[in-house]
C-alpha cells in the first residue's frame, strides 16, 4: 500500500489515530538512534501500521548501513470482526506484526525490545505492565516513548515514572513534537554509557 508523504505540518490520516509530520519522524528517528542505535523497537498500539511503515521507510532510505538501523515491529489487539492480518498488516509486512488477545496482554516480543513505542494505548494499566515487566535494570530496554493526547497524560505519567536506572521523563507538546496541538510525546531513556 502506498505511503502518504509527511510534511513539516502535522496532519491527520484516516489510517492512524496519531497525527504525523516529517518533524515527528525526525524526532523519533534521532531519539531511537541516540538511545538504541540498532535493535528492536516494539510499537504497542500500531493499528494499521502506518506510523511504523513511515519510520521503516525513512530508515530504509537513510545513508546509514542497514545493520545500524533500528527494526520496528507493531503490536495490536486481535480484531474479532476481521482477520488479524488484514487489520494489522495493512502497511507493515506480516513478519513485522504481532497480535495480542486484548488490551491487558503484554507482547512476548517485548523481552527482546531495545525500545518500546506506545501509540495511543487504550489502557494506562497496559503501559504499567510493560514497564513493570521490562524496565528493570537488567533488561535490554533502553528507551520508552509514549505518543497520545494531552488529556491522557495525567494517567500515563505515573506509569512511566519508573525510577532506578532511568533519566527523568522528557515531554514535548504539540508542534514541538511534530504533532497537532492536543497531542504530545513523552520520552524516558536510560543514561548513555560513556566509552
Amino acid at each position: 500500500m502506498a505511503l502518504p508523504t509527511p510534511t513539516a505540518i502535522p496532519s491527520r490520516h484516516p489510517d492512524c489515530c496519531l497525527s504525523f509530520s516529517s518533524t515527528l519522524l525526525d524526532i523519533l528517528t534521532s531519539t531511537l538512534r541516540e538511545s538504541i542505535h540498532s535493535g528492536l523497537v516494539l510499537s504497542v498500539g500500531s493499528g494499521t501500521g502506518l506510523l511504523e511503515a513511515l519510520l521503516h521507510s525513512k530508515w530504509a532510505s537513510s545513508p546509514n548501513s542497514q545493520n545500524e538501523q533500528p527494526w520496528i515491529e507493531g503490536v495490536e489487539v486481535l480484531q474479532s470482526t476481521s482477520s488479524a492480518s488484514s487489520f494489522a498488516t495493512r502497511y507493515l509486512p506480516e513478519q513485522c506484526c504481532e497480535t495480542v488477545k486484548g488490551t491487558w496482554e503484554v507482547s512476548s516480543r517485548a523481552e527482546h525490545a531495545a525500545a518500546i513505542l506506545f501509540v495511543y494505548p487504550r489502557s494506562p494499566e497496559l503501559v504499567r505492565r510493560y514497564m513493570q515487566k521490562f524496565a528493570h535494570p537488567s533488561s535490554r530496554l533502553q528507551a520508552v516513548i509514549w505518543l497520545g493526547p494531552n488529556c491522557d497524560w495525567p494517567e500515563i505519567q505515573p506509569c512511566l515514572a519508573h525510577g532506578e536506572g532511568w533519566l527523568p521523563v522528557h515531554v514535548l507538546l504539540g508542534a514541538e513534537a511534530g504533532l497537532v496541538d492536543f497531542e504530545m510525546m513523552a520520552i524516558i531513556r536510560r543514561p548513555q554509557e560513556m566509552p
